[in-house]
C-alpha cells in the first residue's frame, strides 16, 4: 500500500513536538501531547472508529433510502476478502453508510462490475474455463 495521501500527522518527522499540532512535548510524553492528538488518524484508519465516524457523519441513516434500521457501513471501493483492519481504505471518503437492504444491491452491483470486467478482460474465456468438456460432448 502506497504512502496515506491525507496529511494527519504533519509533524510526525519533528523531534520533541506532537505529531499532530506540533505542539511541545513535556514529561514523558514522546509523540502526542493529547489523548485527542493520539487519535488524530483513527477515524480514517482504524475500521471500527471509521465505521463509527462514517455512520456519525452521515447522521446515522442510509445515504441511499434513509432508512434508520439495520445500518451498515460499505467500502465504495470494495475490499473484496481483504479484510478491514488499519489502513488508507477506510479513509471516510471510501466509506458510505447504508441499510442492510441497500448495501446487498451495492454489493451485488460491485461483484456484478467485477464478473463483467474480467470477461471483458480474457475476452469471454473465463466463463468456459469451468466446463467439464467430456462430460458435455
Amino acid at each position: 500500500m502506497s504512502e496515506c495521501t491525507l496529511n494527519l500527522l504533519p509533524y510526525r518527522d519533528v523531534a520533541g513536538v506532537c505529531d499532530a499540532c506540533g505542539k511541545d512535548l513535556t514529561g514523558r510524553q514522546q509523540r502526542w501531547c493529547s489523548r485527542a492528538c493520539s487519535f488524530a488518524e483513527w477515524d480514517d484508519h482504524d475500521w471500527n472508529s471509521a465505521r463509527k465516524a462514517a455512520r456519525k457523519r452521515d447522521g446515522e441513516k442510509c445515504v441511499t433510502c434513509g432508512s434508520r434500521q439495520s445500518l451498515e457501513v460499505n467500502h465504495i471501493e470494495p475490499r473484496v476478502g481483504k479484510g478491514y483492519g488499519w489502513g488508507c481504505w477506510n479513509h471516510q471518503d471510501n466509506l458510505e453508510t447504508l441499510c442492510h437492504d441497500c448495501h446487498v444491491k451495492v454489493t451485488k452491483a460491485q461483484a456484478d462490475a467485477r464478473r463483467a470486467e474480467a470477461l471483458v478482460a480474457t475476452g469471454g474465456s473465463s466463463l468456459l474455463a469451468g466446463l467439464d468438456w467430456e462430460s458435455t460432448s
